[in-house]
């Protein structure tokens, strides 16, 4: 069971946090951060489980020919007040760069499973899928 993030966009941003890319997600705080208690800078760990794009005269299209799922690793960030930025880390951008993404034109659904907190690997609602 996950968190799973249906239709997001990424995001460019100016990210200057250690290990951390220029990509990003956002999601409400209330859903991740303030619900488990996440301190910024924490390690969330995912997968990208479906990849849509944007069609030329509007739309989005699914993405074939990229096995799924890709595992990746985010940094939570708190952008501002109700809203967590998650950066995907340098390390999983360069296992996805090159499948070109693009900032505000590709859509993602993933699932976030857990989180690292002191070593210790935290799963994110094991009880049930919740989608948001």
């Amino acid at each position: 069971m996950a968190l799973i993030l249906e239709m997001k966009y990424f995001y460019g941003g100016t990210q200057k946090t250690e290990g951390a890319s220029q990509i990003r997600l956002s999601i409400p705080k209330s859903i991740l951060s303030t619900s488990y208690e996440i301190k910024e800078g924490t390690i969330i760990k995912g997968e990208i489980m479906k990849i849509y794009e944007k069609e030329e005269f509007g739309g989005f299209r699914a993405v074939q020919g990229i096995s799924l799922p890709l595992k990746i690793e985010l940094i939570l960030i708190s952008a501002n007040i109700g809203t967590d930025s998650l950066y995907i880390t340098k390390e999983s951008w360069l296992k996805i760069r090159d499948f070109g993404f693009f900032a505000e034109k590709t859509l993602v659904d993933v699932k976030l499973e857990s989180f690292l907190d002191s070593g210790k690997e935290t799963p994110i609602y094991p009880k049930r899928n919740v989608h948001a």
